[in-house]
């Protein structure tokens, strides 16, 4: 299901459990796979740092990552157990260049700033647009643990959100780069 999205780039694949485990990684794919002995041999002492408890194992995928954008997906993630949430103050026409990984999703879009503003959003996606006046219709006199004075407004796309998984992007960063999968059982 994932290989339109993910063979174009380097997957760093990062398992969690028994490292004496075989992964097996579909043909076709540049990826590098690490596991607890690799992170024991690279961190050293240092190594307990990272947990492999659940999938925070990722955290090492950023470790040894070099590239300048990240994009982190656990392996039993499906597209109907995803949003996708994008802080914004402007436009959304990068997401065009985005369309051939977005689009499949349910994009949640919080609008920073004044909510008066019209947000324009590329055709063909399906979204929600929430701006300062819904967070105060929702959360009352709790709105304003919502901070709208930078990207954290994005917290009240991961409140509403229903599904088991949240991706987020922001509305200034263009081009996927590298990708990493955690936690691979």
């Amino acid at each position: 299901m994932w290989r339109p999205f993910l063979q174009p780039y380097h997957l760093i694949i990062v398992q969690d459990g028994d490292p004496a485990k075989v992964i097996k990684v579909p043909d076709g794919f540049d990826y590098e796979l690490y596991n607890r002995n690799d992170v024991n041999r690279v961190l050293g002492p240092k190594a307990s740092c990272i947990s492999f408890k659940d999938s925070a194992c990722r955290c090492f995928g950023f470790l040894v990552s070099k590239k300048k954008y990240i994009f982190t997906i656990d392996d039993d993630c499906f597209v109907n157990e995803l949003d996708i949430v994008i802080p914004t103050i402007r436009n959304l026409d990068f997401l065009e260049m985005w369309r051939p990984f977005l689009q499949p999703y349910h994009l949640i879009i919080v609008q920073d700033g004044d909510p008066a503003k019209v947000i324009k959003v590329p055709d063909g996606f399906d979204y929600e647009l929430y701006n300062r006046n819904d967070v105060n219709r929702v959360l009352g006199p709790k709105a304003s643990c919502i901070s709208f004075k930078d990207s954290a407004c994005r917290c009240f796309g991961f409140l509403v959100s229903k599904k088991k998984y949240i991706f987020t992007i922001d509305d200034d960063c263009f081009g996927l780069i590298g990708v990493i999968i955690a936690p691979a059982h």
